[in-house]
């Protein structure tokens, strides 16, 4: 199974999918700052370090539940790259061995690239998944 990829900027911050079964999901497999593998660690550790990603799930009645994921504690400055890989890092986790129901389970995940100073520009983040089956990505939205 190959990865896929969404790319998140300041102009398209948030990528919604779909989910058909009541098992599916993505697996995460790693985080890339794109926008800042040219800069030495020094340099772009305090960018990322503004920077987190909120997954929003809602189920088939509406319920939502939302969860962040600050990027700098998932990098060390002794790192040469802002990149973040992952082992098992499934959302929702909730879907992932649901074969039994029909009814209620996550149907739909936002990821949103969102930062603690309001200030995204020129930000953009690589995310590579795999997917289960029955898992739709959406067009993203322009920024309002």
């Amino acid at each position: 199974m190959f990865a896929k990829q969404i790319l998140l900027t300041n102009d398209h911050p948030k990528r919604e999918f779909e989910f058909s079964y009541s098992f599916s999901c993505l697996t995460i497999a790693s985080i890339e700052a794109t926008s800042l593998l040219e800069l030495t660690p020094q340099e772009w550790y305090p960018k990322l370090s503004r920077l987190f990603l909120l997954f929003t799930y809602s189920d088939q009645n509406d319920r939502t539940t939302s969860f962040p994921l600050d990027l700098s504690s998932q990098t060390q400055l002794n790192q040469r790259k802002p990149e973040i890989f992952f082992r098992d890092f499934i959302v929702p986790e909730e879907n992932k061995n649901n074969m039994t129901s029909r009814e209620n389970f996550i149907s739909h995940l936002s990821i949103e690239l969102k930062s603690y100073d309001s200030i995204l520009a020129d930000t953009k983040l690589s995310l590579f998944y795999q997917e289960t089956p029955g898992v739709k990505l959406n067009e993203p939205k322009q920024r309002s």
